[in-house]
């Protein structure tokens, strides 16, 4: 049996009757590459040279355009949040201890009298954090020297409002006999003496003047 013969189709309407984007639409003419991508700016209602004018001109602008683009992208980005500092922690060491000029030291204070002429005789080291606190019941000019003390010490003389009144720097005198040991005698009366490291005074910036905070009850 032979196959059913295609039905005619009606006849078209001749071209002359069609507007220009009609006969677009139904007889698309060949396009390359170049018109593919100028063909998804269309404008319908435009005719045919205008259409080809207009198409050009986004394509000339497409690089302006993302570079404003990104310049708006840019602009609407959040700044960096800045982290602030870290608040400063208390203090949380058990007396006793001193604080000065923000540094804390932990303080070992002579129990005795044999421990208070002792001093720091004797030691080959002293941490950077620790020192030795002496105390007087009055005012007076206190006098101290280098006897079988085997490091170098900063002194520091406080008078009873806990004011530093002197700062003095004691040197090592090995084999030197007691009665020429240097005297370190504070310059004016003071009623506590700090030992510690020597050259800390001047690392941290301690001066005369300035209000020592001492926590040694327990």
């Amino acid at each position: 049996m032979g196959q059913p013969l295609p039905q005619k189709c009606h006849s078209e309407p001749q071209a002359k009757n069609l507007s220009l984007w009609e006969q677009e639409t139904l007889h698309p003419p060949r396009r390359t590459q170049g018109d593919t991508i100028q063909a998804s700016f269309t404008l319908r209602g435009v005719s045919a040279g205008q259409h080809k004018r207009l198409l050009k001109i986004p394509l000339i602008l497409l690089p302006l355009l993302l570079l404003l683009a990104a310049i708006s992208c840019d602009r609407g980005a959040k700044s960096p949040t800045l982290t602030p500092p870290p608040t400063p922690q208390p203090t949380t060491i058990a007396p006793p201890f001193t604080v000065i000029n923000g540094h804390t030291f932990h303080l070992e204070i002579p129990k005795d009298e044999d421990a208070f002429y002792q001093g720091l005789g004797n030691r080959t080291s002293l941490p950077e954090d620790s020192a030795m606190l002496f105390i007087y019941q009055q005012e007076g000019f206190l006098s101290f020297w280098m006897k079988d003390t085997l490091i170098a010490l900063d002194i520091l003389f406080l008078d009873s409002s806990r004011k530093i009144v002197d700062i003095q720097t004691m040197q090592p005198e090995p084999g030197v006999p007691d009665y020429d040991l240097h005297n370190y005698m504070s310059s004016i009366p003071a009623m506590y003496a700090i030992e510690m490291n020597a050259g800390l005074s001047e690392k941290f910036g301690f001066m005369v003047g300035m209000v020592v905070e001492l926590n040694i009850n327990p």
